[in-house]
């Protein structure tokens, strides 16, 4: 490496795909009615009204699990569902997927027969039918799912239609997955992933709140018919799935609606399990809701709704199975403020969620 040259861990997640946003507009001219790199998924115009959606991501170990603290049938199941996640924060419905694999050789077929079972039983939940893909050696496992649908005549949603005003709302509960991947990695002996989000050792036992929390980590659940019926009824503006945490993802949001775009959170209305408040114990104004700010691999919706939709959210709150919770506001103001329980504002900033390479 030249003196002096800045390395993909100097820049960051964020800097590196502008880099290629950058690239791209040099050589590759935009379609129209395409929408690539920027959101939760590619969208590409297909036949009449319909248009296809497609989305890849990556699990590799060592980064996104670890091989010991996760067993098969779950990284099979998580592995699909984060993409199936991604189809549901575009308001699309899932059609087929193909799966590229790098395996060590050393690998028992035992272990892959579980990963299968756990990916093939969401597969068949979810109507998607595997069509092909790729395997490979490698020194450590990674699992990479390439998913495709398509939105059936309603548009998709995307990241960039919020405006000053609409309400910002949430799908489930927040800071549940962060909290099983403490207690997975904690049981293990490990270090946690974030020193921010642990927990007292008494939250490590056995019990019915701790299952919660580890299953909610290794078992999401893409919210499909939700993300299907805000887009079906145009009730979203923008949205996409929580992946990387709630602030960050937030920003995203933001970031894709115009530099003018900010929000407010109210703190009291951040949904959190039983499970959550029995075991970290919330407290105000900020430290106890870390969890639902910061961590990631929730994978539920964060999506805005203009005030003159909202009723039609509310006649409609009970359909899905999965709770739905207003937790603040798009405003003109750039950036995010947190707003606390006595009615304080103070700004977000210096708190943030996962990213690659930093």
């Amino acid at each position: 490496m030249m003196a002096g040259e800045r390395t993909v861990g100097e820049v960051g997640e964020l800097a590196l795909l502008q880099r290629l946003r950058d690239r791209l507009h040099r050589w590759q001219p935009t379609e129209p009615g395409c929408l690539g790199i920027g959101d939760d998924a590619a969208v590409i115009p297909a036949a009449g009204d319909d248009q296809l959606v497609v989305t890849t991501d990556m699990l590799v170990a060592g980064t996104h699990f670890r091989p010991g603290e996760i067993v098969p049938a779950d990284l099979g199941h998580k592995s699909l569902a984060i993409n199936l996640s991604d189809l549901a924060a575009m308001g699309a419905v899932p059609a087929c997927f193909f799966l590229a694999l790098g395996l060590p050789p050393s690998l028992p077929l035992a272990w892959l027969d579980e990963f299968w079972e756990g990916m093939f039983s969401l597969a068949a939940a979810a109507d998607v039918r595997l069509l092909g893909g790729d395997t490979v050696r490698s020194a450590a496992i990674v699992v990479a799912v390439t998913l495709h649908g398509c939105t059936r005549g309603a548009a998709a949603v995307c990241r960039t239609g919020g405006r000053p005003g609409d309400r910002l709302y949430v799908s489930g509960t927040l800071g549940d997955s962060a909290l099983g991947l403490e207690i997975i990695t904690r049981r293990h002996g490990g270090q946690p992933f974030d020193e921010r989000l642990t927990m007292p050792a008494a939250a490590l036992e056995d019990s019915e709140d701790a299952a919660f929390l580890v299953r909610r980590h290794c078992r999401p659940e893409p919210r499909l018919a939700l993300g299907r019926w805000l887009a079906e009824n145009r009730v979203a503006s923008a949205m996409l799935d929580l992946s990387d945490g709630l602030l960050i993802d937030l920003d995203r949001l933001l970031t894709a609606g115009g530099p003018e775009l900010g929000a407010e959170l109210e703190l009291a209305r951040l949904p959190l399990s039983a499970a959550y408040r029995h075991l970290r114990q919330p407290e105000w104004p900020v430290a106890g809701c870390l969890p639902a700010l910061v961590g990631g691999e929730d994978y539920e919706l964060l999506f805005a709704v203009p005030p003159a939709r909202e009723p039609v959210l509310a006649a409609a709150s009970s359909r899905w199975g999965v709770q739905v919770s207003r937790i603040g506001v798009l405003t003109a103001e750039p950036g995010i403020r947190l707003r606390l329980a006595d009615g304080r504002c103070r700004p977000a900033a210096g708190l943030s969620g996962f990213e690659h390479f930093s």
